[in-house]
């Protein structure tokens, strides 16, 4: 008994503080996810992506769905994907890329599995606006 309370009245080593440190968590799906595709786009174009993100977001809402809309960077070609909903079973992303097609938010949507894609973020994403002053003087120029 004397030895544990010793223990734990000890100082903190630098092991046992390694230890309590935890580990940044990516954003990953759990194995066999599958996910709806609604559109592919550049890579080298993150705004491009929101931006479409953004309308098929609109585009669900206006259409009475409350759901997800997240943009993933592909590993392999480095491209980004336009994803409606969460991470699925496979049955589930296809009959969800299949109620897609049919509601026109994509006319491609199709349901892949995850392979190991980056998450980037969920839509709303914010979008640059600009002031009708800003206009004017752009027009000047």
């Amino acid at each position: 008994m004397a030895e544990k309370i010793r223990a734990e009245s000890a100082p903190i080593t630098r092991s046992r503080l390694r230890a309590t440190v935890e580990e940044p968590v990516t954003s990953m799906s759990p194995p066999g996810a599958w996910l709806v595709l609604l559109a592919t786009l550049p890579g080298d174009d993150l705004k491009l992506a929101e931006g479409v993100a953004n309308e098929k977001l609109r585009a669900a809402r206006d259409q009475g769905r409350v759901s997800t809309v997240s943009i993933y960077k592909t590993r392999l070609r480095g491209r980004y994907v336009v994803v409606l909903g969460e991470p699925a079973g496979r049955s589930a992303a296809l009959a969800a890329a299949a109620e897609a097609r049919r509601r026109n938010l994509s006319a491609d949507a199709f349901a892949e599995a995850d392979g190991g894609w980056e998450l980037i973020g969920n839509a709303p994403f914010p979008t640059e606006t600009r002031s009708a002053s800003s206009n004017r003087d752009a027009d000047r120029l």
